[in-house]
């Protein structure tokens, strides 16, 4: 049978944002919805790629369901072989295997991070341990250990990588518990405080600008206005009498 993959965008819904996904698990097809307050996810991208990671969890399930009625049943010798077997897979062997059978569900974008961040950081540091020896103590002084090299936003997509393989792991029963779920990455760094320029400084930089971007800098400073709005505004926005 042919493997479902949803990608459903999370919808703004008041102050929460809401993803809405088909789930197979029992069989036949039931909506199901899935919500993150907006006091704890700030954007609609953060929403987003929260959104993903979930969801790759729910394509596994769903296509694991689905295609469960092809695969012939196997008798329990050969089941606890193949458990043994899979106990010994390595961190770099899983994320072989993931490449291979449901990253290639997801968007390029996100297989092309995926890649990176375990082929730069993640295999070098842990490609050799097997995945049901990982533990989240670890991975926690591993990430408070990128901070003076990388942004948080930058771990945190890394985190996000690394939860999804083992995340996938649990999925085809390889471990019993995803060591990702549960680390706490390191807070975002203060950041300096805005610098105000006085109006006479203002003045300065605008007198020293070409057009249209003279233009279009007083617009914003004296109209308060964000780069998008100035940048979008046409000329049936102006009143007539401002013309």
């Amino acid at each position: 049978m042919r493997e479902k993959h949803q990608r459903p965008k999370v919808r703004d819904v008041g102050n929460k944002w809401k993803l809405t996904y088909r789930d197979y698990s029992s069989g036949e097809a039931q909506h199901r919805s899935k919500v993150w307050a907006k006091s704890k996810v700030r954007s609609q991208r953060e929403a987003q790629r929260l959104a993903d990671t979930f969801m790759e969890e729910v394509n596994g399930r769903n296509n694991q369901q689905l295609g469960s009625a092809d695969v012939p049943a196997s008798n329990d010798g050969n089941t606890a072989c193949i458990a043994e077997q899979e106990s010994k897979t390595t961190l770099a062997q899983l994320k072989d295997r993931c490449m291979e059978l449901s990253w290639p569900l997801l968007k390029k974008s996100t297989r092309d991070n995926y890649e990176f961040f375990f082929s730069r950081y993640l295999v070098p540091a842990f490609g050799d341990r097997k995945i049901d020896e990982l533990n989240t103590m670890e991975l926690k002084a591993f990430f408070n250990s990128l901070l003076e090299k990388l942004s948080p936003y930058t771990i945190c997509n890394m985190h996000a990588a690394l939860r999804a393989a083992p995340g996938q792991a649990k999925i085809w029963d390889l471990v019993d518990r995803n060591a990702a779920i549960g680390v706490k990455l390191p807070k975002k760094k203060a950041s300096k405080p805005n610098q105000l320029l006085t109006f006479q400084q203002i003045k300065v930089v605008i007198e020293q600008l070409p057009e249209p971007t003279k233009t279009i800098v007083t617009l914003i400073v004296f109209g308060s206005m964000r780069v998008g709005e100035a940048l979008a505004l046409r000329w049936n926005d102006i009143l007539e009498d401002c013309m």
